[in-house]
């Protein structure tokens, strides 16, 4: 599984050439560096800083029926540096994967911190319709966030960290310091 998420995919063009010259630019040739994690952090920072994210995620043919999600990828969002939430987590999958970090994209609902959570709408099971009222901005139920896999040599153990970039960008469009928690 960790060894997968590092090859390129769909949508997430870790080989692309401005993908990973872009990652050359902002690791400043060196993706490896001393601590993966404030590399990590550092990616996200940048991509937090330099992509605008714009447009709706979820295609509807009606009030109670998803059509399709908008995904352009990560190429044509680096290239654009603007795309959908969805695209901009493809581009913070993509720069991970061309700088040596295993990722992964996580596509689900996030009732709790949404609008709809506030509105009292239940978790999705079948077809809601409340999940679907545009009068409740329900399309940010749907959530995308990036998980990287950390390796913790000194305890033999590893575990996937969440990066929720649409949020860090909602928050400010400015990289936090890499000493932040």
């Amino acid at each position: 599984e960790i060894a997968t998420s590092l090859e390129p995919q769909a949508f997430i063009e870790s080989d692309d050439k401005n993908i990973v010259r872009l990652m050359n630019k902002w690791t400043a040739r060196n993706p490896q560096g001393p601590n993966p994690y404030l590399v990590a952090k550092a990616l996200a920072g940048q991509v937090q800083e330099n992509f605008q994210p714009s447009g709706t995620v979820l295609r509807t043919n009606n009030p109670v029926r998803v059509s399709g999600v908008t995904l352009a990828g990560a190429a044509p969002a680096v290239r654009e540096m603007r795309g959908t939430p969805h695209d901009m987590a493809a581009l913070l999958c993509a720069v991970y994967r061309a700088a040596g970090l295993p990722a992964r994209v996580v596509i689900g609902w996030d009732v709790a911190g949404s609008p709809g959570g506030r509105a009292n709408v239940p978790a999705p099971s079948g077809v809601c319709r409340a999940n679907f009222d545009p009068d409740i901005a329900t399309f940010a139920l749907m959530r995308t966030w990036v998980e990287f896999y950390l390796y913790d040599e000194a305890n033999n153990w590893g575990g996937w960290i969440p990066v929720d970039i649409l949020m860090l960008r909602l928050g400010s469009t400015r990289m936090q310091r890499l000493e932040n928690p």
